[in-house]
């Protein structure tokens, strides 16, 4: 299913893959070594840039802080106490 549609399990992996435990026994290190396998397959330079544009999207609050940051920064002014 990975190899024939790897866009449609690009992104629920990802974001399923954050809450795997840490393998205890050699059970759980055998489904983490299956769920690698699988990111292998799924690996694309184009869905990783895709997936941290989504994330930019879902915490616009810090890419403002950010840019206001930087922009306080060249600008050698004060701005970032607005969105501290």
């Amino acid at each position: 299913m990975a190899i024939q549609y790897p866009s449609a399990l690009y992104y629920p992996i990802l974001i399923s893959r954050e809450s795997y435990p840490v393998p205890a026994d050699q059970e759980s290190a055998t489904n983490i070594g299956f769920v690698d396998k699988i990111c292998a397959v799924l690996k694309s330079p184009l869905l990783e840039k895709f997936s941290e544009e989504l994330q930019r999207l879902t915490d616009r609050n810090h890419v403002v802080k950010e840019w206001a940051e930087n922009l306080a920064v060249k600008e050698k002014c004060s701005l970032c106490f607005l969105f501290k």
